[in-house]
């Protein structure tokens, strides 16, 4: 009688514990117009780190500067690395904005090094998105401005924890 009610408390423990923390935990990447001829093309895209703990996320962000042909997401396009703030998951709603670490942003715009980012971040970013057919797709703004659209695919691979593994090549 009591192996019974182990089994079905370890069975439930199971069940309830990975069930949607895990659920948006990982790697996504914004698509480009290069993926798909639908989305705009931006000067940027985003690579999202994101740990889910219940209605708590929380990870890191980097932003890459768009290289038309080649691999956006190499490290040397990185344009800023950024913390998730105040990030919360209410109804299948996820939304955050971005605290830079560090030393503040210093665009580069002859072309040489942190991927030749021509403009900073904006300080009040914010991102809302929703999980759609296995993506997540959304909005993001800055402050008051207009809503840009994106869709993040998931990606495979070891998540950021902090920004300066940004710099060391694995």
């Amino acid at each position: 009688m009591w192996s019974l009610h182990i089994i079905l408390l370890i069975m439930a423990m199971g069940h309830f514990s990975c069930g949607s923390e895990r659920t948006y935990s990982g790697i996504w990447r914004q698509l480009t117009c290069e993926d798909d001829p639908s989305l705009g093309c931006e000067d940027d895209v985003y690579e999202l780190h994101i740990g889910r703990y219940g209605e708590n996320l929380t990870g890191v962000v980097v932003r890459y500067k768009t290289q038309p042909g080649l691999d956006t997401y190499q490290r040397s396009f990185a344009c800023g690395c950024f913390f998730i703030e105040g990030g919360r998951s209410r109804a299948e709603l996820l939304s955050f904005g971005l605290y830079e670490p560090g030393t503040p942003c210093n665009p580069i715009p002859d072309g040489v090094g942190r991927g030749a980012c021509q403009a900073c971040e904006c300080t009040d970013r914010i991102f809302q998105l929703r999980e759609s057919d296995g993506a997540l797709v959304g909005t993001t703004s800055c402050g008051s401005g207009p809503k840009r659209t994106l869709r993040f695919e998931p990606q495979e691979g070891r998540t950021r924890r902090q920004c300066f593994d940004l710099a060391v090549d694995e």
